[in-house]
C-alpha cells in the first residue's frame, strides 16, 4: 500500500484513476492499492494534476442541462500537456465544450490553450479583444513555448 497526497480533502477521483476501491481516513491523502503488488511506490499529485483529474467527477449537466461530462481522453491529454507547460501563474478550468483549458494571464494579455480529445486550441487576447487564434494537434506541443513568448512580448 502507498500513499498520494491530494491538494485538497475534496479530491476523491483516486477510485477511476488508480483503479483502486479503498481511501484513508487521513485527511487529504489516499491509499492507493497497486496493481502489480511486486512495483509498488509513491505517487504524489501536485496540485495542478489534482485539479485535472478532480474533473473526472464532473457529470453530465455539471454546468447546465446542456454540458457533458469531460471525456476521459481530454483528462488525459490536459495531463500529458501539463508535464510540457510552466506552472507559474497557470489557471485550469473545465468549459463548457467537453474541454479543458490552461490559461495565464500577464495583467495587459491573456492566453487560452483549449484541450480536447483530438486537438488543442490556443487564443491570445490583448483586454478582450483577439489577437490570434489557431488550432493545433496534440503532437505540437512544442509551439505552446512559442504562444507563451507572444504572451509576453510587448
Amino acid at each position: 500500500m502507498v500513499y498520494a497526497i491530494s491538494a485538497s480533502s475534496e479530491f476523491h477521483t483516486y477510485n477511476d484513476f488508480f483503479k483502486q476501491g479503498r481511501q484513508s481516513g487521513t485527511l487529504g491523502r489516499r491509499t492507493i492499492t497497486s496493481n502489480n503488488a511486486s512495483a509498488t511506490k509513491a505517487v504524489y499529485l501536485s496540485p495542478f494534476d489534482a485539479i485535472i483529474l478532480s474533473f473526472k467527477n464532473l457529470a453530465d449537466g455539471w454546468n447546465g442541462d446542456q454540458t457533458k461530462a469531460i471525456p476521459s481522453l481530454v483528462i488525459k491529454n490536459a495531463s500529458m500537456m501539463l508535464q510540457n507547460v510552466p506552472k507559474d501563474g497557470l489557471k485550469i478550468f473545465p468549459t463548457g465544450r467537453e474541454s479543458i483549458q490552461f490559461e495565464y494571464d500577464n495583467g495587459e494579455k491573456s492566453l487560452e490553450i483549449e484541450i480536447f480529445a483530438d486537438r488543442f486550441e490556443v487564443a491570445l487576447f490583448d483586454d478582450i479583444e483577439l489577437i490570434f487564434d489557431e488550432t493545433q494537434r496534440l503532437t505540437e506541443l512544442e509551439k505552446i513555448e512559442q504562444y507563451l513568448t507572444k504572451l509576453h512580448e510587448s
